[in-house]
């Protein structure tokens, strides 16, 4: 039986007793900007904004080359994500990505979040070999209807279902993750009928809150609650960006950010095809990024005064910490 836990890792260090960092702490690499779902709630599914986004998947040789810089680093990063706004399971070279990085032995975990449509059989098992950590499924309804209002797709459902029960089977060393959003647990019910359906084939499992998180989108805040964070409890307002201290966002086209919800690349703070990832990490992008946050606050970039990620989804905060660390910021810089 799964035991009930949030998906987030609530074992953190006090990020202000150690920023700046000269090695990242996770790094997301997007091996797709595709999602084959468009969920009424992520850039994908909003018609007005998604042909602005760039679609592709990441190249073999483009991950491999990315993997390689993280070499360069100091220390091992804590964790891999192998995934961001796109499906990961688009990526046929995905395994291979997998492998790669677990034999290069650049981080103490690598992880993806994925919705699972595609985890065929022969999937699981290519990603169990793999050597994958951890794999975070997301569930978008308990019917093939609801997927189809939800996410705009056609899934067997019991075909579906039974493939997360193989990929749980035959996990060995992979920690499975399934959560879905409040939102799908509409009918009578539902909620039961969740765990009924999965809590005997993951490992952790928990109901998360549909709120805003996407910078650029316009939310139905009938259907998405802002008063929240994801797991349910009354948000609080952040002038600094956790995440841009402590992670880089490699997008599937080679460009960098220091935050993984910069679907639209404004954020954009070097190029991993021809720079290495510490030279980005390090770079004068980088740290005026961060330094313009603990001076002006995040409300002065405008991608970043448009986005809620820090509010509803991350558990740091450094704000009380702003004049500490940017003291630190300076001397390091002189």
């Amino acid at each position: 039986m799964a035991e009930y836990k949030i998906k987030a890792n609530t074992q953190r260090i006090p990020l202000q007793d150690h920023i700046p960092l000269n090695t990242p702490l996770r790094v997301f690499l997007e091996t797709s900007s595709i999602c084959n779902f468009r969920c009424y709630f992520c850039p994908h599914g909003v018609s007005s904004v998604n042909n602005a986004m760039i679609n592709m998947i990441m190249p073999f040789e483009l991950a491999k080359k990315c993997i390689d810089d993280i070499k360069l680093f100091p220390q091992k990063i804590k964790l891999l994500t192998l995934s961001t706004v796109g499906e990961p399971l688009l990526n046929k070279k995905l395994p291979e990505i997998v492998a790669y990085a677990k034999q290069s032995n650049i981080a103490d975990n690598i992880d993806l979040v994925t919705n699972a449509s595609l985890m065929t059989h022969d999937t699981a098992d290519q990603l169990i070999a793999s050597g994958i950590d951890r794999i975070d499924i997301s569930i978008y309804g308990l019917s093939k209807q609801q997927y189809e209002k939800n996410s705009s797709v056609k899934i067997n459902f019991e075909e579906f279902v039974n493939n997360i029960r193989y990929l749980y089977q035959n996990k060995k060393q992979c920690t499975i993750v399934i959560k879905i959003c409040d939102a799908a647990l509409k009918e009578e019910n539902d909620e039961q009928r969740f765990y009924t359906f999965f809590s005997d084939i993951c490992d952790r499992i928990s109901v998360e809150s549909i709120v805003p998180i996407w910078y650029g989108l316009e939310y139905d805040f009938q259907r998405v609650d802002a008063s929240q964070n994801i797991y349910g409890k009354q948000r609080i307002t952040k002038n600094i960006c956790p995440p841009s201290f402590f992670s880089l966002e490699i997008h599937a086209n080679g460009k960098v950010s220091p935050c993984c919800q910069d679907w639209k690349h404004l954020l954009i703070i070097g190029d991993a095809k021809t720079e290495s990832l510490h030279q980005i990490w390090t770079g004068d992008k980088n740290y005026h990024h961060r330094i313009l946050q603990l001076k002006q606050g995040r409300s002065t970039i405008p991608a970043c005064a448009d986005c809620q990620y820090p509010e509803t989804v991350v558990i740091d905060n450094i704000d009380p910490y702003r004049e500490m660390i940017l003291r630190r910021f300076e001397e390091r810089k002189i």
